[in-house]
């Protein structure tokens, strides 16, 4: 080797050095991003809620419900249709594959049918709950009177048709998941697209045969005309009342067969869904093929074993729907009307869990589920310890009860919390609002202003430093005892702290370097600040908010013990249940409570997600 060559040449003890070193960094692991997690979850969560709010024997005659139509006055209601379109929304912004595919034409009808479901649910719901109209009962011409009086019934004949008309409509729910099931499996938007590029002629852009085309459309067509007849022919509802069940009466294992025949077609001609597995979309469509395969399911039990599946569930015997359900003539089109409420509810409850994929995320959960290992296990030996150090110290019931006895009274009397949960949650939220939006804003000018700051700051401290259970009776003696104002006016004083001096810290530990090359660019205080200063300050503001949301409940609750509440506030029953030793109702307010609380929380935690993207904890991948 020359001279020149071994100056050029890098001993291997360096090259394996270097190595050493590379392998020895630390990777970071990034942060997983629950906020599609959180969007889906909720979505499930109001559009549940919202279905029992728009159906009156679900409203008035499932324990469920009654819960959400005793604050209806107090606008729950519209706040439960708010959340489910916020929620919906944040569902949709998180999914990317359908906004990088909006442009096009494919893209944009997939985008159309998969949110269609969702929007036309809550669009139904939002004329339910401000117009007092339902769309179903207008379509079948039925006085919103009649309708509601056929199905808010007496006690007694809905508790001998609770399990039956549940029934019915998990078979409606069943029936829309299929149906959006097919359509999307189908896809005939791709069809579309290739007839429209055929027509012009462009050979090169078609990636498949004509013939592999047709025989999918036919194949799609033939799944939703059977599922059409099989749904009318297998649901008591629609079975005599039906012309489309009267033709294909004494058919059913027929047709049965031949929708098996035609879904396995359906999905057999979709090589490109078994070539692509590993890709989202061939596991979105391999998933929804499961979808519409618990549809096929539950026909092929009725047809051919002669059990279905969902009346076993609900241990209803099928001559129980003529003789209980179907045998008032003035009850048919109510059901009727109701039974297209919930075919829709199913189609929306199918897009959520498509734009939802939970199986794309398994990976995300199982670092979510390492990553808190520790608490996991530490929350269940709690609870563990809990339920049988209870036995085994023999501590009485009325001091300090199971939680397995604790959960079986909440189950009892959740609806009868809910009223004050509500009550309970809209002091905190105003009280939130005006606290942080209070303390946001002088913040923002003591960063600004530095005598300002000097004067405030000791006037926020001395406000902060004033105990709770002390400045309640002040703040009922200045807003008035019955008024909700004065236990929003210290869940304010409690927020307003902590939003100020986050703010503050955030706007004024910029790098000086940072304001120098701004100014070099000859920007203006206002540029310095929306592309410098606030950037810069928002992770301390999320922060300061997350931490409000905790005092925000707290303050609610606490403010309630000093009375001028209604008796189904929160505080004033945990309080008086805990008075009078009834600590089983007692813990079951807590829960609610502590539900409400960690709803807040993922709440803010989802929009400190959405307005900060870039931040480095949230770097990670959210497809």
């Amino acid at each position: 080797m020359t001279e020149q060559a071994q100056n050029l040449a890098v001993p291997t003890t360096t090259l394996e050095m270097v190595q050493v070193e590379v392998e020895a960094q630390e990777i970071p692991t990034p942060r997983p991003d629950l906020r599609r997690e959180a969007a889906g979850v909720m979505t499930l969560l109001f559009l549940i809620i919202t279905y029992h709010i728009q159906h009156p024997f679900m409203l008035f005659r499932v324990q469920f419900g009654e819960g959400f139509r005793d604050v209806r006055q107090e606008g729950l209601q519209e706040a439960m249709f708010v959340a489910l379109l916020a929620s919906g929304l944040l569902l949709i912004g998180s999914w990317r594959k359908l906004w990088d595919d909006r442009n096009q034409a494919a893209g944009r009808l997939s985008l159309a049918i998969i949110v269609g479901g969702l929007a036309l649910y809550t669009l139904h719901i939002f004329f339910v709950v401000y117009r007092d109209a339902n769309i179903f009962v207008k379509l079948y011409n039925i006085n919103p009177t009649v309708f509601a009086d056929e199905l808010q019934m007496t006690k007694k004949a809905a508790k001998e048709l609770a399990d039956p008309m549940k029934a019915l409509h998990s078979m409606a729910l069943l029936g829309g998941v299929g149906l959006a099931s097919a359509i999307y499996l189908w896809s005939p938007w791709e069809s579309i697209v290739y007839y429209a590029n055929a027509s012009k002629n462009e050979p090169e852009k078609q990636t498949v045969s004509f013939w592999a085309v047709g025989i999918k459309d036919l194949a799609g067509i033939a799944v939703l005309v059977l599922w059409a007849v099989t749904y009318h022919l297998f649901n008591p509802l629609w079975l005599k009342e039906s012309s489309l069940a009267e033709q294909f009466h004494n058919q059913e294992s027929l047709m049965a067969l031949l929708l098996l025949l035609a879904v396995g077609l359906l999905f057999g001609i979709q090589r490109d869904v078994w070539s692509e597995y590993t890709t989202p979309t061939g596991r979105l469509r391999i998933a929804v093929g499961m979808g519409l395969g618990l549809y096929v399911l539950a026909i092929l039990a009725v047809a051919w074993g002669n059990s279905n599946l969902i009346s076993d569930y609900y241990h209803v015997d099928s001559a129980v729907y003529n003789s209980q359900v179907l045998s008032e003539a003035g009850r048919i089109k109510p059901l009727e009307a109701a039974d297209r409420a919930a075919l829709l509810a199913g189609v929306a409850l199918a897009s959520v869990i498509y734009l939802w994929s939970p199986w794309e995320r398994l990976r995300l959960y199982g670092q979510t589920l390492r990553q808190n290992v520790a608490a996991i296990a530490t929350a269940i030996l709690v609870v563990a310890a809990w339920e049988y150090g209870v036995d085994a110290f023999k501590i009485e019931q009325f001091l300090l009860p199971k939680p397995s006895v604790i959960w079986e009274t909440f189950k009892e009397i959740y609806p009868n919390l809910i009223a004050g949960g509500w009550f309970t949650f809209q002091n905190a939220l105003r009280g939130f609002a005006i606290g942080c939006g209070v303390g946001i804003l002088t913040g923002i000018i003591s960063a600004r202003f530095l005598r300002f700051s000097k004067a405030i700051l000791p006037l926020a401290i001395a406000a902060n430093a004033v105990p709770i259970i002390a400045f309640a009776p002040i703040a009922n003696a200045w807003f008035g005892l019955t008024s909700s104002n004065s236990k929003v006016a210290i869940v304010a004083v409690l927020c307003y702290f902590p939003a100020m001096i986050s703010t503050v810290r955030g706007l004024t530990s910029v790098e000086p370097i940072q304001i120098e090359l701004m100014r070099s660019y000859a920007a203006s205080e206002l540029e310095i600040f929306r592309h410098v200063r606030l950037p810069n300050a928002l992770p301390f503001i999320f922060s300061a908010l997350k931490l409000a949301t905790t005092l925000a409940m707290i303050g609610a609750i606490v403010s309630e013990y000093f009375g001028g509440t209604p008796n189904t506030a929160l505080g004033f029953k945990i309080k008086n249940d805990a008075a009078l030793l009834k600590m089983t109702e007692s813990w079951s307010a807590i829960i609610i409570a502590s539900l409400l609380g960690i709803g807040f929380y993922t709440f803010v935690s989802m929009m400190e997600r959405t307005a900060m993207p870039w931040y480095r904890s949230f770097r990670s991948d959210s497809r």
